[in-house]
């Protein structure tokens, strides 16, 4: 059923702490998190499925978070 179906909300971000406090305020939400430290690690969890939407932070070191909103744009 649809109506109990529990959303996923990537969480991207390097900081550790920021991550986990995201992730958390994201399930208090009533949210399912899932997490990734890089937007490489990202892609790899958008490719595994089930994300619904992803919360990114923009400056990362290697790939930021717009060559990630790119990426999810064009492949997802």
């Amino acid at each position: 059923m649809m109506a109990d179906r529990k959303y996923t909300v990537l969480v991207v971000d390097d900081d550790d702490g920021v991550r986990k406090v995201l992730a958390q305020w994201v399930e208090r939400l009533g949210y399912e998190p899932r997490t990734a430290d890089s937007a490489e690690a990202a892609i790899r969890e958008l490719e595994a499925g089930g994300i619904d939407v992803a919360l990114c932070d923009v400056r990362m070191p290697g790939a930021d978070g717009i060559w990630l909103a790119d990426r999810i744009r064009e492949r997802f």
